[in-house]
């Protein structure tokens, strides 16, 4: 009997999560002998966030930022979450402004609106990325609907938000916007991975876990290697209505 891994996704299926879909489409889970529900953050009848369903037993591994695990830590009497995997080499995500606002700098946000998710260390970061750049770090933070954070800069409802740039960068590119982008590393700010994987410790010890990380190794490696046929794959296993191939 195969075993069961839940995965909260921290997002809409999209790049990021390519090498998942590749190895549920490539049989590389039904290979380890694992079937992997991917629980989705609109397709649930709750509100917790990914990490929350980890904690309360409702999946078994989550896809996070790293300040998650941090404020897990915090909270709890003990662990209550821990990373196991990175999804990608490096961090992939940047603080970003239209270059049409004129803002090319993140000291020339001081004054200025940014879309927050509202999540840990979030604000503390941007304001000190802000101050890290000669600026005062005095911003504006407004919170839209989760899903509607990158449309918020786009429309002018905000001058600046944290992306990551192999999906709303490479959206940008496709409809001809055209971005400043802010790379935490390059204003000192030690940001580390993201996003990463989690679970609860007592979990993650279970040789289940392990099957699962080294058959989704293969999806990312395939994904690597074939970009366009995993692409395909992801459109085509995900059947989201954000994935489209109109452009």
């Amino acid at each position: 009997m195969a075993k069961r891994i839940r995965l909260a996704f921290d997002w809409t299926p999209n790049t990021i999560h390519t090498g998942f879909y590749v190895a549920a489409q490539k049989g590389y889970y039904e290979d380890a002998n694992i079937e992997v529900e991917f629980l989705l953050p609109d397709s649930t009848d709750d509100d917790l966030s990914p990490a929350q369903k980890v904690i309360s037993g409702k999946a078994d591994l989550a896809i996070v930022a790293p300040e998650t695990v941090i404020d897990a830590q915090i909270k709890g009497t003990g662990p209550s979450l821990m990373a196991i995997a990175t999804l990608l080499a490096r961090d992939a995500s940047a603080m970003v402004t239209l270059q049409t606002s004129g803002i090319d700098r993140p000291k020339y946000l001081d004054g200025h609106t940014y879309a927050s998710n509202g999540i840990l260390f979030e604000e503390q970061i941007v304001r000190q990325l802000v101050i890290n750049d000669g600026g005062l770090g005095n911003i504006k933070f407004v919170y839209p609907e989760k899903f509607q954070i990158w449309d918020a800069l786009l429309s002018g409802e905000a001058d600046a938000t944290w992306i990551f740039v192999p999906w709303e960068g490479v959206d940008a590119r496709l409809r001809n916007i055209e971005l400043n982008v802010f790379k935490l590393s390059d204003f000192d700010i030690l940001y580390g991975y993201s996003p990463l994987l989690v679970g609860h410790p007592d979990l993650i010890k279970k040789k289940k876990i392990r099957k699962f990380l080294k058959a989704t190794r293969k999806g990312f490696l395939f994904a690597r290697n074939n970009p366009d046929e995993a692409a395909a794959i992801l459109i085509d296993e995900a059947k989201h209505p954000s994935l489209s191939t109109e452009y």
